[in-house]
């Protein structure tokens, strides 16, 4: 049965210390009855049972089928513009070679009737046929074009290596792209609904990936009179997917999958008490430098008071308003809810983003 292809974007992240949990939302229109919903070319390296779908509108979810697929495509896209443009290269460089070819033979036809009139003219001139003025005038009709012929004959030339040159620039950065095509690898979800009023429907699918992570960093200010901490988080994003305007939520929590550990006891046989410290006695080569530590006399006590200096005390310019998470815990774990949608690209790169602050006085 033909299925409806559902678009869907990332809408929200949870981004734990080891792990990532990635929600896609989109919306389609079905017909009553049975209908088929695909979501396509979901990332390769997702956790398979982690996928999670859920859905508003007035129907029920019969069945989820989650399929492993893939693709031959180009790797880049450089390869595509390049074979083009040579290709047009090529044609341009045939059409110049046929133009090269008929003004070759146009010089050969002028050069072939100038012989035939230079050898008939002293004929027809000792007759009286012809006069002298009809020679000249012929000559420098023929001269005249032969050369016309000649310069448009170099442009064509000069043209043509151009061309070859620019081709073979080309060929060379082609070969230098490496494997022309990759195999893409991606999940398709078919999704089987009984929809009992037809309209839209909103589907959200959620699934987990190991390539994503942050990390703790601080920033600290001080002041004369308190101290401001700031708790920041640095978020790597390896997955292949850009995270645009998603709503973003770091948690301490991680991805890891949970093992039981046995417990070991600790069995005390002996008890050693520590040695107290305070009986230790002072060794007579560190007497000379307790000796040494004595009070220094102070420098101002028998002169004059010192004037003070007047203080200006300068008003701080006002700081930029800086945007915090609201934080919950529970179960030991805390979540921080960064308050604004965020930007975060899958590069190699740290993305920073504050999560609390707080004052020290």
């Amino acid at each position: 049965m033909e299925s409806n292809i559902l678009e869907t974007i990332i809408d929200s992240v949870i981004i734990y210390q080891k792990g990532v949990q990635i929600t896609q939302k989109g919306s389609v229109s079905l017909k009553k009855g049975e209908n088929f919903v695909k979501i396509t070319e979901l990332p390769e390296l997702l956790d398979k049972e982690s996928i999670r779908v859920k859905g508003l509108g007035n129907g029920k979810i019969i069945n989820i089928d989650v399929e492993f697929n893939s693709k031959r495509e180009f790797k880049k896209e450089e390869y595509k513009n390049l074979k083009e443009r040579k290709e047009a290269l090529e044609k341009e460089l045939v059409k110049d070679a046929k133009s090269l070819n008929r003004t070759n033979e146009q010089i050969d036809k002028f050069k072939s009737v100038e012989d035939i009139f230079y050898q008939d003219f002293p004929k027809s001139f000792a007759f009286g046929e012809v006069d002298m003025s009809k020679f000249n005038e012929f000559n420098k009709t023929i001269e005249s074009s032969i050369q016309q012929k000649t310069e448009k004959l170099s442009k064509f030339e000069d043209t043509i290596e151009e061309l070859k040159k620019e081709i073979e620039v080309l060929n060379h950065k082609i070969n230098n792209l490496g494997p022309l095509e990759e195999i893409h690898n991606f999940y398709d979800i078919t999704i089987n609904l009984n929809v009992f009023d037809p309209g839209d429907f909103s589907i959200e699918v959620r699934y987990t990936m190991e390539e994503a992570w942050w990390n703790a960093f601080y920033d600290v200010s001080l002041t004369e009179i308190n101290a401001k901490i700031t708790m920041m988080a640095n978020i790597y994003n390896r997955t292949g997917l850009d995270w645009n305007e998603v709503s973003l939520q770091v948690s301490t929590a991680s991805l890891q999958p949970i093992k039981f550990i046995k417990p070991k006891p600790m069995i005390l046989t002996e008890y050693r008490p520590i040695s107290d410290r305070s009986k230790r006695k002072i060794l007579p080569s560190a007497a000379p430098r307790m000796a040494m530590r004595e009070k220094k006399p102070d420098l101002y006590a028998s002169g004059a008071p010192l004037e003070a200096e007047e203080e200006v005390i300068e008003e701080p310019a006002s700081e930029i308003e800086q945007s915090y998470a609201d934080v919950s815990e529970e179960f030991g774990i805390q979540s921080f809810k960064i308050p604004n949608r965020q930007d975060i690209s899958s590069d190699r790169n740290p993305h920073p983003v504050n999560l609390i602050t707080e004052e020290l006085k």
